[in-house]
């Protein structure tokens, strides 16, 4: 009778016990009943708008839970969109609105902004809500014409584009210009008032590297009253080196230390390099050839600098060679060493966070 008792005792209190870890409420609510974001349309279409329209929706977001819900962030994925005050805190069966606008200066055609909202919804604890739409504009044009690359400073290469009316008023062009007089341009009509050929051409000698410039036009539409192209071509130098400057560290080298210097040929012909000089003691320098398989090959000099060089702070050296291209008869690399840092006084742990792998660092000097 007694073992009967105590067994029925331990059998109440194992269910007691049981119900209560069940019921007992989590870090913010019941486990089984939870916040629930909803939202009637994560989704707004704007349809068609003119270029520089700001466009503005609210979302309806709605507590379907149990708990209360915390909405603790709303970020729009670029600058161009923006986030008013959105409820904080909904409790449940409660609904509020979460404003966004859209500026559409900068675009132009099919477009999609995102915006992530952040909440305490154990579920679903990040929401993307999405607009998008068609921002039109009353003239189609290119913003860029990128030209051909060319491996020539007297090279005239020219591309044509077009631009389309979409206004119901007749267009005209005029005014035409350059902001570099490496660029020339002209256009051509197609369809009177309503479709127009632009041809871009560079005007020798551009210079090596990058050459830019934008193409202004003036139009009869009020609304667009002027047209801006840029337009650019790249000329490869025939000689050029890889990279432009060296930099060490500050301190004492434990061990000898590799610098390289790739010296790229497009000459067409054969290359020679000599008279390569370190302004500093001590550093060897050796000279590869890095076979292409055709007879532009390429060079890379080596640079060792000996264990035991410091690199004082400050340090102003240069490495040179001379070369037997006539446009570029002599390299100059800058050498330049870094700022030591002082030791930081925030506390880092000695070994990597768990599931975390340790990110490589940069070669070092010391």
């Amino acid at each position: 009778m007694k073992i009967s008792r105590v067994i029925s005792l331990t059998v109440q209190t194992a269910a007691l016990l049981s119900i209560s870890l069940w019921a007992a409420p989590s870090e913010e609510f019941g486990p089984q009943r939870p916040p629930t974001i909803h939202f009637e349309a994560p989704v707004h279409d704007f349809g068609e708008v003119s270029k520089g329209t700001i466009v503005r929706h609210d979302f309806l977001v709605e507590n379907t839970g149990f708990s209360p819900l915390k909405i603790k962030e709303v970020k729009p994925n670029c600058g161009c969109t923006l986030a008013d005050d959105w409820p904080k805190l909904l409790q449940p069966g409660e609904s509020g609105i979460i404003s966004i606008q859209v500026k559409t200066d900068n675009f132009r055609g099919p477009i999609t902004k995102s915006v992530r909202v952040e909440s305490n919804d154990p579920n679903k604890g990040v929401t993307l809500l999405h607009i998008k739409g068609n921002v039109w504009m009353p003239i189609e044009y290119p913003f860029s014409v990128p030209l051909k690359a060319q491996l020539s400073r007297d090279s005239i290469v020219s591309k044509a584009v077009k631009i389309i009316n979409k206004s119901e008023d007749p267009l005209t062009l005029s005014g035409i210009r350059s902001t570099d007089p490496r660029f020339k341009a002209d256009v051509k009509t197609l369809k009177h008032g309503r479709e127009f050929e632009l041809t871009i051409t560079t005007v020798p000698p551009l210079q090596y590297g990058h050459n830019r410039a934008n193409i202004i036009l003036k139009t009869s539409n009020p609304e667009m009253s002027q047209l801006s192209i840029m337009t650019y071509v790249t000329v490869t130098p025939p000689v050029d080196v890889i990279p432009t400057y060296l930099r060490l560290n500050p301190g004492k080298l434990k061990k000898p230390l590799n610098k390289y210097v790739t010296v790229r040929n497009r000459t067409g012909g054969e290359l020679k390099l000599s008279e390569a000089k370190v302004s500093i003691n001590g550093v060897g320098i050796t000279l590869i050839t890095l076979d292409r398989g055709n007879s532009r090959p390429y060079y890379r000099y080596q640079l060792t600098f000996p264990a035991g060089y410091e690199a004082p702070e400050g340090l102003s050296a240069q490495f040179t060679f001379k070369t037997s291209d006539k446009e570029f008869p002599q390299f100059v690399i800058p050498i330049r060493a870094g700022i030591r840092r002082a030791p930081s006084l925030r506390s880092r742990p000695s070994t990597p966070s768990p599931g975390r792998a340790r990110r490589p660092f940069p070669e070092r000097n010391n």
